[in-house]
Parts: C-alpha cells; sequence; structure tokens
C-alpha cells in the first residue's frame, strides 16, 4: 500500500535548547534599506515591548509608525532559547508575490521566508512567518550569543513586504529577549519542570518505541489534511512528566494548518511510549522533548517497509 509520506525528524532531545541545526538561505541588507536608514525613512517605537503569556508559550509586542503610519511587530517562542521565533508582521504590506527577507540590524545576514502565512491582529491584517532569532554566521566556528548579538541590534529590517523597505526602530533587543525568556522559564516551572534544585533533570525523556511509533506515523496521513493537499513541518515541544506521560503538547509555530498541528500532538500522545527525564538522583522527574513530525504529500513510499 502506498501513501503520501508523513514521518519522523528528531530534533536534540534535549536539557539544553537545541542549536539552529541548518543554515537557511539569506540575503544582504540592500542598497535602498541601508539609505532609509540613512536617511531617516524608518518607523519608530510607540510605547515599550508589551510581555504576554500563554499556555502555549510568551511573546513580546511593540507598534511602530512613522508619518501616521503604523506597524505592529509581535515575536512569540515556546521555550527559552529555543531557534524558532513565530514573528507577527501586521501593518499596510503588499499582497506577497516574493519571499520576505527580514532580520535584525546590526547582525548576520536577513533569512528569506519563503513559508508566510496570512495573520491578524484584531481588524488589522499582516504576515506570520518563523525561523531564528539570527541567522548563523557560517564562517564562525562558534556563534555569538543571542544575547550578544541582542545587545547590539538598533532596526529590524523587512525587505520585499513593501515597494520600499521597511525598518523599524527597536534599539537594543536584549531586554525584551530576556523579559521573554524569563516567562517561559516561569512557564516550565509552573509545568513542573525545574530550573534550578534536585529535580533539575540531567537526562532528558526518551521515546522508547521510535520503530512502532514511525510506522503509526507513517500509515495515518490525516484523511482531511490529504484531500484539501495541507502538508509541511509540525515542530512540537512535548513535556513528560515523572512516570513518562505526555501532560502537555506545543506548537513552535502556527504555519502548518490546524488538522495537521492537532494530529501531530494526537499521534505523539497517543502511540509514544517514554522514559521520564531523570534528575542526579535517577528519579523520574518532569521535562521537555522536541520532536518535529513532517507532512509530506510529494513522497510516496511503501508503508510495509517502515514497519519494525
Amino acid at each position: 500500500m502506498k501513501l503520501p509520506a508523513m514521518y519522523l525528524a528528531l530534533a536534540a532531545i534535549a536539557v539544553a535548547s537545541p542549536a539552529h541545526a541548518q543554515r537557511d538561505e539569506t540575503a544582504p541588507v540592500s542598497e535602498r534599506t541601508r539609505e532609509a536608514i540613512a536617511t531617516g525613512e524608518i518607523y519608530r517605537a510607540v510605547g515599550e515591548w508589551r510581555l504576554s503569556s500563554r499556555d502555549d508559550g510568551c511573546s513580546i509586542t511593540r507598534n511602530f509608525a512613522h508619518d501616521g503610519d503604523r506597524f505592529t511587530l509581535s515575536l512569540k517562542r515556546i521555550h527559552p532559547g529555543h531557534d524558532v521565533i513565530q514573528y507577527a508582521l501586521i501593518g499596510d504590506l503588499n499582497r506577497r508575490r516574493r519571499p520576505i527577507e527580514a532580520g535584525f540590524v546590526p547582525g548576520p545576514e536577513l533569512r528569506v521566508n519563503y513559508r508566510v502565512a496570512e495573520g491578524s491582529m484584531g481588524d488589522r491584517e499582516g504576515y506570520v512567518y518563523a525561523g531564528p532569532l539570527f541567522m548563523p554566521e557560517p564562517d564562525r566556528e562558534v556563534q555569538a550569543g543571542e544575547y550578544v548579538l541582542a545587545q547590539a541590534t538598533e532596526y529590524y529590517v523587512v525587505q520585499n513586504a513593501q515597494r520600499r523597505p521597511l525598518v523599524l526602530q527597536t534599539g537594543s533587543m536584549r531586554p525584551a529577549l530576556q523579559s521573554l525568556d524569563n516567562c517561559l522559564r516561569d512557564q516550565l516551572e509552573s509545568y513542573g519542570v525545574a530550573m534550578s534544585g534536585p529535580d533539575v533533570a540531567v537526562r532528558a525523556p526518551r521515546v522508547t518505541n521510535m520503530g512502532e511509533l514511525s510506522a503509526q506515523v507513517s500509515r495515518n496521513y490525516p484523511i482531511g489534511a490529504r484531500a484539501e493537499g495541507y502538508q509541511g513541518i509540525v515542530r512540537l515541544r512535548l513535556i513528560v512528566d515523572g512516570q513518562g506521560d505526555i501532560v502537555r503538547c506545543h506548537h513552535a509555530d502556527f504555519l502548518a494548518a490546524r488538522l495537521l498541528r492537532e494530529d501531530a500532538c494526537r499521534m505523539m500522545q497517543e502511540h509514544a511510549t517514554f522514559v521520564p527525564a531523570r534528575n542526579r538522583s535517577g528519579e523520574g522527574v518532569p521535562g521537555y522533548f522536541f520532536q518535529n513530525i513532517v507532512y509530506d504529500l510529494n513522497s510516496i513510499f511503501d508503508v510495509s517497509r517502515t514497519r519494525p
């Protein structure tokens, strides 16, 4: 029997947060953008960053204005230091025809965002996309830390979203980023995951039935999603309690269709078996586990070969 492929892509099973493993496509800051900065054609911040907390993560949001025009930038994360940020850029943007190039300046090159969805805040519309806070620098063996790069930022730059470059004057992002990560640490504590003390996990949760899990995931592409042509990557963070049970399932971003996001959590909750995280005494304690599930309609394979 042949079906569209849906397969597991394991991320780091981490006590420490995973590093960004693959270099995405980048673009330089354009001459038009540099000219906008030099001539003051920029959107200045209105008020401070606003921090908010929801069950599936924390976010920071700020407004920017220029000549009566307003944009809102929001950054959402599910885990302290996690390499995926969900961005929401809300304002008067052109209908997208090309990938959006975006990133903080100064810093590494801008990221080229091919996967861009429509988003909204109230009655205002815009774009949603996801990626790292800063792109890795390919020629450096040791990458600069997020907080080091965030300390030096002055602008958030978006190219190809309008006829002219969009430049938001953010100033240093370090205080806002620290506030965001502190919020996320507090969330982990509220889920029972110790961030300090004797119950800190020194060994992460581990899946014990990966062969069986892979087979279940492979043969169960959601029928509704297949009919609609939905595909993409669903990035998960699972909270696993001290008995090895999944108690929470969070999505790093919302770019994949709801059907796929819901199915990814359901598959993990129904079919994955875990050994819990362990503290230094060897006791089972709550911990976290990162998992990607890739839904691909274009890859066809023989399911019988995936069975353990």
